[in-house]
C-alpha cells in the first residue's frame, strides 16, 4: 500500500506520470507559483533599480537638449498654475512650489524604495521587508536541509550579486531557533519541512517542535513585519496555524489516524520508518520543484540571465562527498533486514 500511494504522491508533486506524460496537478502548480513568489523577492532590487534608472533618464537625460531638467512634480504644478492663471507670488502657490520641489527630490533620493513599496503592493508581498539581498533558511531534518542547501546554492552559483540569495540550513527540532531564529530580520525567507504527527506520539512531538520553531521565528518582528514563512508537510492542519503559508502534500496513509480521531501511540517505530524513508523524501522532492521554479524566475530576468541549471563546480569525475556521513549511509546487513529491527533502523537517515 505504501509503494502504491507513494508513487501516486510523486506523480502529483512533479506533475508528470510514470510514463513521462505531463499532468500538471494542483499541488505542482502551488509549488511552482510559490517558487515564483519567492523569486520575486530576489529580483525586486534589480527591477526597482531599473525603474529608477528609467525615471532619471526620462526626467533628466532627455531634458539636456532643452537646457534644463523636467522634474515631474514641479512641471505638473507649473502647468496647473498656467492653466488656471494663478498668482505665482501668493504665499499658497509658493508653499506649493516648495512642496513639489521637495517631492521631486524625494523621488530622486528614495525612488528605489518607493518603487519597491509599489511593486510589493501590486504583487501582494510583505510591504516593509528589508530591501536588498535576501537570506534563505531551510528548516528540515538534517539529511534534507543539507542536500537542499547544496542544491539551492548550486542553482544561484552563477547568478549576479544584485539577484542572489544567502542560503543556510538547520534542524527545526534542534538548532534552528538557537542558530537562526534570533537573527531573523524583516523579509527573511524561512522554509519549514514539517513531519506528519497524526499517527505517532513521537512524530507528533516532532511536528509540534517544528511548528513552535516557526512561531518563535514569526514572533521576531520590526515595523509589524517578520520573516516570510512557508510550511511544507502532509498534515492539512498546518494551513490553519495562523502564521506563514502552507503547501499540503498528499499522505493517504495518515488519514486513517484522522478517521479514528486519535493518535495511535504504539506506531512510533513504524511511523519513524515511514518518515525517514517516505515523508522526508516527498518533502525533498517538493522542495526541488519549488526552488527550481524560484531560480528559473530569477534567471529569466532580462540582462541578468544565466544558465541556472549549471554550476561553477562542474567536475569531470563525481568526487563530491554526500552530505550524510558514511556511517549513516551503511545499508542494514542481510540479517538485520530479515529480522526487521524497526527500532534500530527507523530513525536512520535515507540510504
Amino acid at each position: 500500500m505504501e509503494d502504491h500511494l507513494f508513487l501516486e504522491s510523486v506523480d502529483s508533486i512533479i506533475g508528470t506520470d510514470c510514463r513521462g506524460k505531463i499532468r500538471p496537478s494542483r499541488l505542482y502548480q502551488q509549488l511552482v507559483e510559490g517558487g515564483k513568489r519567492w523569486g520575486s523577492h530576489v529580483i525586486e532590487y534589480p527591477i526597482t533599480w531599473a525603474i529608477q534608472a528609467l525615471y532619471v533618464v526620462i526626467t533628466v537625460g532627455w531634458a539636456i537638449p532643452f537646457g534644463h531638467p523636467i522634474p515631474p512634480m514641479q512641471t505638473l504644478g507649473n502647468r496647473l498654475i498656467e492653466m488656471f492663471n494663478l498668482n505665482t507670488h501668493s504665499f499658497m502657490i509658493q508653499t506649493l512650489s516648495v512642496s513639489l520641489a521637495l517631492a521631486d527630490l524625494g523621488m530622486y533620493i528614495f525612488g528605489p524604495w518607493i518603487w519597491s513599496l509599489g511593486l510589493r503592493l501590486a504583487q501582494g508581498r510583505q510591504l516593509f521587508s528589508r530591501t536588498g539581498k535576501r537570506t534563505l533558511v531551510i528548516g528540515e531534518t538534517p539529511w534534507v536541509h543539507q542536500i537542499l542547501g547544496n542544491f539551492v546554492s548550486k542553482l544561484f552559483s552563477l547568478s549576479y550579486g544584485v539577484a542572489s540569495v544567502d542560503v543556510h540550513g538547520a534542524n527545526p527540532q534542534d538548532d534552528l531557533v538557537h542558530c537562526y531564529a534570533h537573527r531573523i530580520v524583516r523579509g527573511s525567507l524561512l522554509y519549514l519541512g514539517i513531519p506528519d504527527g497524526r499517527c505517532s506520539e513521537m512524530q507528533n512531538s516532532q511536528e509540534l517542535s517544528t511548528i513552535m520553531a516557526g512561531r518563535q521565528s514569526q514572533g521576531i518582528q520590526h515595523l509589524s513585519t517578520g520573516p516570510d514563512i512557508l510550511m511544507v508537510g502532509s498534515n492539512p492542519l498546518i494551513a490553519a496555524k495562523g502564521f506563514g503559508r502552507a503547501i499540503v502534500l498528499p499522505s493517504p496513509v495518515h488519514t486513517v489516524c484522522e478517521e479514528f480521531g486519535a493518535i495511535i501511540f504504539e506506531n512510533n517505530a513504524l511511523e519513524s520508518l515511514r518518515e525517514s524513508r517516505f515523508g522526508s523524501f516527498l518533502r525533498l522532492l517538493s522542495s526541488y520543484i519549488f526552488f527550481w521554479s524560484m531560480a528559473k524566475t530569477v534567471a529569466s530576468l532580462p540582462l541578468l540571465k544565466y544558465e541556472f541549471w549549471k554550476s561553477q563546480s562542474r567536475t569531470k569525475v563525481m568526487t563530491t562527498a554526500a552530505p550524510v556521513s558514511d556511517a549513516k549511509l551503511d545499508r542494514p546487513k542481510r540479517l538485520e533486514v530479515s529480522e526487521l529491527h524497526l527500532r534500530v533502523n527507523a530513525n536512520r537517515d535515507q540510504s
